[in-house]
């Protein structure tokens, strides 16, 4: 008989949950199933989760708030409580609770009418591909070069370990990215074509400088991390492989990790008028 461990749904959670934190349990063709785990944390007020696939998700533990678009009002959630949320139906996180951990289920799945035929959507063309890592690399070594000339000219020493702190995990980021470009046994695996919008996402976006004000500069600091957490989610729900997912949802995770972080320090702090 096969040996079929047993485990448990509130077992083997970090203690310290800086980010929310996902783990897929299941997965493979058109379903992923993950445990998702939040304390006091919730989406961006700009960000909107817009998928490809349907979504059935049940809250297991805790209590959060869940915005639909179309809705004025958050939809409050419990324990026991599901929602079955249909490809392209815009949502997201409203608040969790902050004083206890909540625990979700996802089910991530492909209906009938959102499967796209797996002959169109198991190859990217190349030149795609190596465009959508260029510009994460570029991004990169954006963000690496300007959080480290903050840290060079704030007097600030909180602010100043912080911001050499962001310069190091970009540079961290950069040569992952690298690794995925220019190593052939690293190439990413993508089950589905993904879209995106990169040109829209770089013509808006504008280039990070010292010469900004600061209040302005780390505001766009601040929207491209946002960005740069979204392609990573892009990209980790595109992939194929199980192991690059777990890189791409980490790399997610820190970018919006580097946001809160600038958030809560600059409401503590406030911007300074020069640099």
């Amino acid at each position: 008989m096969a040996d079929i461990p047993k485990a448990n749904l509130f077992d083997a959670i970090p203690p310290n949950l800086p980010q929310e934190w996902f783990e897929t349990l299941v997965e493979c063709d058109d379903i992923r199933i993950e445990r998702i785990v939040s304390k006091g944390h919730a989406s961006g007020e700009d960000f909107w989760y817009d998928q490809d696939w349907d979504e059935w998700v049940v809250l297991l533990k805790g209590g959060a708030g869940m915005y639909l678009e179309g809705r004025d009002q958050a939809l409050a959630l419990g324990p026991g409580d599901w929602l079955r949320i249909p490809a392209h139906v815009k949502h997201r996180v409203a608040w969790t609770a902050a004083e206890v951990q909540t625990v979700w289920l996802a089910v991530h799945f492909r209906a009938a009418g959102n499967i796209n035929q797996r002959e169109e959507a198991t190859r990217m063309d190349q030149r795609t591909y190596r465009q959508i890592i260029t510009d994460a690399i570029q991004g990169e070594i954006e963000a690496h070069q300007f959080y480290q000339q903050v840290a060079d000219k704030v007097t600030d020493s909180h602010l100043r370990e912080m911001f050499r702190a962001f310069a190091d995990e970009e540079l961290k980021h950069r040569r992952i990215l690298e690794g995925f470009k220019e190593k052939p046994d690293m190439a990413i695996h993508f089950a589905r074509v993904p879209d995106f919008h990169l040109s829209e996402t770089m013509a808006d976006a504008g280039a990070l400088s010292m010469g900004m004000k600061p209040a302005d500069a780390i505001a766009l600091a601040m929207k491209k991390e946002e960005a740069a957490m979204r392609h990573y989610t892009q990209l980790a729900d595109a992939c194929g492989d199980t192991a690059q997912q777990k890189v791409f949802r980490e790399l997610a995770s820190m970018e919006r990790g580097h946001k809160a972080k600038m958030e809560n320090a600059f409401v503590d702090i406030g911007f300074p008028e020069v640099w």
